[in-house]
């Protein structure tokens, strides 16, 4: 029962970590992509990026928590298991 849910804790913190790297790389992305689509017209800067990537950093850290927390628990109760 342990494996069980130290699995699905694993898998739910690789999904928010996933998620969380997706939403951080979204305003490096819009960066590229403005600069790429008009060179001469962009005034991209990238100043404001760092601040926009933050939030997704967040949640990856949290969702890395979730995974790590997931993972002893899984290697816990193998432990435990009879030979």
């Amino acid at each position: 029962m342990k494996a069980m849910l130290g699995l699905g804790m694993m898998l739910a913190g690789l999904a928010t970590m996933v998620a969380g790297a997706w939403r951080a790389l979204a305003p490096v992305a819009t960066l590229y992509r403005e600069t790429i689509d008009a060179p001469l017209d962009s005034n991209a800067t990238g100043e404001g990026v760092v601040g926009d990537m933050v939030p997704g950093l967040i949640v990856g850290a949290l969702g890395a928590g979730v995974y790590v927390v997931g993972a002893v628990m899984r290697r816990a109760a193998r432990a435990r298991r009879p030979r």
